[in-house]
């Protein structure tokens, strides 16, 4: 789930525009972005992924600029939702009449600064929770990412981003 982009401008172009993404949509692609947020920015979202199989994303993003100079703090959170799913097992294959919700959040905060006019800079960290039935894992993850823009009308855009490094995670329950 840390690979699902749930806001609608970067994943319309399946996030190729890591060198150029701005606000909240950056806490998901290249959080170098995060510095071009002004004042403050707030967005919701719900997408509907595979709608026959009632899965879900809920997601809210907030970010603020800190003050001139000091950059700008981002948080996301994101919660899917998969809907009642029926227990089945070897003796019963149609299900036995139980049923269970899984659970997957992420909790995400970020921070970014605009270095000069040319360059950005950003990082993350990704607090993940999953859980299916009694079964629960934990863990973290990791990212930085950088936007460079050159050129003489500011054209050229590049950007680097390291995403989703960070802890192994096991299910225990």
């Amino acid at each position: 789930e840390l690979l699902i982009n749930p806001w609608g401008q970067s994943t319309g172009v399946f996030g190729m525009n890591t060198s150029c993404v701005r606000g909240i949509d950056a806490l998901k692609t290249n959080i170098a972005g995060l510095a071009f947020v002004n004042k403050t920015e707030v967005g919701a979202s719900y997408t509907a992924l595979l709608k026959s199989s009632k899965i879900g994303v809920n997601n809210i993003g907030f970010a603020q600029k800190l003050g001139n100079n000091v950059g700008v703090i981002g948080v996301n959170i994101m919660a899917m939702s998969y809907g009642e799913i029926t227990v089945t097992d070897y003796y019963n294959p149609e299900g036995n009449g139980s049923t269970y919700k899984p659970q997957f959040f992420n909790f995400q905060l970020g921070y970014a600064k605009e270095f000069s006019h040319n360059i950005r800079a950003g990082i993350g960290a990704t607090f993940v929770s999953e859980q299916i039935s009694n079964i629960k894992a934990s863990g973290a993850a990791f990212e930085a990412g950088i936007q460079y823009v050159t050129g003489k009308r500011d054209n050229f855009h590049f950007g680097i981003t390291l995403r989703n490094i960070g802890t192994n995670m096991r299910f225990s329950g």
